[in-house]
């Protein structure tokens, strides 16, 4: 008897936590989409891409479905987003460190060039030598991150995993080493300990440049396993926290598809609101907006929905 009412009592307070998250969601969606409609283009909308600050990202690895592929996966859908353009690196102003490397960070930065041109077992190499070379180095868990990267190109993911499960959580290289960490388990199919790591991420290192990023895949974990209610509190933080960041559009688009998609959220109407949202964005000139490849999609997917719309009220 106590273990069915113990049973009783968690589903209720699961539920209750549900709702209460489902509500709080619902106003501020609201309140999103009410200040957005109503908001006149300003000229900082207006500014070149080349103006917009770009958050700074490693490459990925894209010959293998691992976790540092750029594609956009759709919750829900049988085809992948058209591929997001990705971050673009910080530039260094004239005159910085860059004229001037040393010995460590050249070694670095050709293991780096190795890894990018597709000389995995030459990077590999180079980031062992590395290692013997400067066991006290500044670079050392950077070195890691590198070498976890080459072995996820290899679709080696437990070595992978090593080398990032090895950096500590003081190191300045740790939110990345959750993310790609987190990627890992993606690959393996083990979403709730991808989950965690990107929650993670995102809560404890708000600012970092991966942050957005991970939020964007915590918006696709939950679409894709059915929790829907998650998937559009995670694109609200992108929105929220983060409006300024080039993964801005995705969750706009993100809502709308949410909103079409999701059988247990499901309102037409929001995902219309959202999709014609992104549109007049796209059409002040709104540079995220109007340059993504999402674009085009989102196009077509409000045309589909609104003639299905007409017609269920015909």
């Amino acid at each position: 008897m106590k273990k069915t009412f113990l049973f009783l009592a968690v589903i209720f307070c699961t539920m209750c936590a549900y709702a209460s998250d489902f509500h709080r969601n619902e106003e501020i969606i609201k309140s999103i989409l009410s200040e957005a409609e109503n908001a006149a283009p300003s000229s900082t909308d207006r500014q070149s891409p080349a103006e917009q600050p770009a958050g700074e990202i490693s490459p990925d690895g894209k010959a293998a479905p691992a976790p540092g592929d750029a594609e956009t996966v759709v919750p829900g859908a049988a085809k992948p987003a058209p591929q997001k353009k990705e971050k673009k690196e910080k530039k260094k102003k004239a005159g910085a460190a860059n004229t001037g490397k040393g010995a460590e960070e050249e070694m670095l930065s050709t293991a780096v060039d190795m890894y990018k041109s597709g000389y995995m077992d030459d990077s590999l190499r180079i980031l062992a030598s590395f290692r013997e070379k400067y066991p006290s180095s500044q670079y050392l868990d950077t070195a890691r991150i590198w070498a976890g990267r080459v072995y996820v190109r290899k679709l080696d993911y437990a070595k992978a995993m090593e080398e990032f499960g090895s950096i500590a959580e003081t190191s300045g290289e740790y939110p990345a080493a959750l993310f790609e960490n987190a990627g890992c388990y993606v690959t393996k199919g083990e979403t709730n300990r991808a989950i965690e790591a990107y929650t993670r991420l995102s809560a404890r290192f708000p600012t970092h440049p991966k942050a957005d990023d991970a939020l964007l895949r915590l918006v696709d974990l939950y679409g894709r396993s059915g929790h829907g209610n998650e998937a559009v509190g995670a694109a609200i933080r992108i929105i929220r926290d983060y409006p300024d960041r080039d993964l801005v559009d995705d969750a706009y688009y993100y809502l709308g598809h949410i909103y079409e998609t999701d059988p247990t959220i499901r309102d037409f109407d929001l995902a219309r609101r959202f999709y014609r949202l992104f549109m007049k964005k796209a059409g002040e000139g709104v540079p995220v907006f109007a340059n993504s490849p999402l674009r085009s999609r989102v196009e077509s997917d409000l045309k589909v929905l609104e003639k299905r719309q007409f017609r269920m009220t015909d």
